[in-house]
């Protein structure tokens, strides 16, 4: 079986249910890995210059954060609302199969400056 979005063979070599997962969604791996991240995230998944981001509650009780808690200034296209974030999660490069339904949907607000943010707010 191939994805329905790469064409790439979906690899069944993960353990049982997540192949039958894989199988029922027809993506591959990786393809999957982008599409759950925005399903599960639809409000704080930021997609900038094809790389794509997920912002973490800035209250979590974690003593992990993502990027070691540098900070990071952004904005959604469709808004003009400046964020920042302590707790941003880089997820990879988008393939370019998913590309034309995963457009950049931010832009980082100090694009010269290492993508330092400081708190966001969940926008929900």
């Amino acid at each position: 079986m191939k994805c329905k979005h790469c064409g790439n063979v979906i690899e069944l070599r993960y353990y049982d249910a997540y192949n039958v997962h894989l199988q029922e969604r027809q993506e591959c791996f990786q393809c999957n890995h982008f599409v759950e991240a925005r399903e599960d995230h639809p409000t704080t998944t930021l997609i900038v210059d094809g790389e794509m981001y997920t912002v973490g509650a800035e209250d979590s009780k974690s003593s992990m954060r993502g990027f070691g808690g540098a900070e990071f200034f952004f904005k959604f296209l469709d808004s003009d609302t400046a964020y920042t974030s302590t707790n941003m999660w880089h997820r990879g490069s988008i393939p370019e199969a998913l590309r034309p339904q995963m457009p950049d949907n931010a832009v980082w607000l100090n694009p010269n400056k290492d993508r330092s943010l400081v708190h966001f707010e969940l926008l929900n």
